[in-house]
C-alpha cells in the first residue's frame, strides 16, 4: 500500500503497511473542510525511517503520501533510502 484510501473511518488499532513502513491507527477526529463538507482526521504512530523514534503524524481518509520521519528529521520530497531505514521495529 502506497496511500491511504478509506470509504470509512476505521478502528483504532487498524495498520497499514508503506513500503516497509508500519503505521498504526491511535486516533481520529471530525473535520470541516474549507467548502463545509465534513469529513475525517486520521493520526498515525510509525517510527521515524531516519532514527527509529515513534512519532506520529495525521492524514485525512484518502490521501497519497504519510510522513516517513520525526520533526527532527523531517525533509519534504526527499526520498527514503535502504540507508536511512534504521527504524525498531512498532510493536502491533
Amino acid at each position: 500500500m502506497n496511500a491511504v484510501n478509506f470509504r470509512i473511518t476505521p478502528k483504532a488499532g487498524k495498520t497499514i503497511k508503506v513500503e516497509d513502513q508500519v503505521y498504526r491507527l491511535i486516533g481520529s477526529a471530525p473535520y470541516a473542510k474549507a467548502e463545509g463538507e465534513l469529513s475525517v482526521i486520521l493520526t498515525w504512530e510509525s517510527q521515524c525511517a531516519e532514527c527509529g523514534e515513534t512519532f506520529t503524524t495525521t492524514s485525512a481518509l484518502i490521501t497519497k503520501y504519510l510522513t516517513r520521519r520525526c520533526k527532527k528529521h523531517r525533509k519534504a520530497g526527499r526520498p527514503v533510502t535502504q540507508k536511512s531505514k534504521h527504524r525498531r521495529p512498532l510493536h502491533v
